[in-house]
């Protein structure tokens, strides 16, 4: 069972301990948010290439699930995110949890789908919530 799912993250480290949101200073947080955001993928410097192409592999293992696409939708009707939406597509959603405010709990989602095959009720609501602001 673990190959299978060391298979299905594309690269993306569930066992990685995001620390960027626990930071007070808003220099060190933002920086260390490119690093997090860097070692969930696996890479030692941003690539558009690669970072792009790891995001749609990645989406492509969870986009038929129905809490990530409730979540979607919410991103797509978010007064801050919704202009970012281009074509009103999933992809652009999921692109969108990957910022500064939500990659935490986007990840939390993340390492619950990978475990359990859903998202659990816990983070499912935590990143909910933080849609409804």
């Amino acid at each position: 069972m673990e190959k299978l799912i060391e298979k299905d993250k594309f690269r993306y480290n569930t066992n990685y301990i995001i620390t960027y949101n626990s930071i007070t200073d808003s220099d060190k947080s933002d920086t260390q948010y490119r690093c997090d955001f860097l070692k969930l993928f696996g890479f030692k410097q941003y690539d558009d290439d690669n970072v792009n192409e790891a995001q749609l592999k990645l989406f492509n293992k969870i986009k038929n699930n129905k809490s990530f696409n409730n979540i979607f939708e919410k991103v797509k009707k978010h007064k801050k995110y919704s202009w970012f939406v281009q074509g009103n597509t999933n992809f652009y959603a999921f692109i969108i949890l990957f910022n500064y405010d939500l990659l935490y709990l986007l990840h939390n989602c993340l390492n619950d789908y990978f475990i359990n095959h859903d998202i659990s009720e816990d983070s499912y609501n935590a990143i909910f919530n933080a849609l409804n602001n």
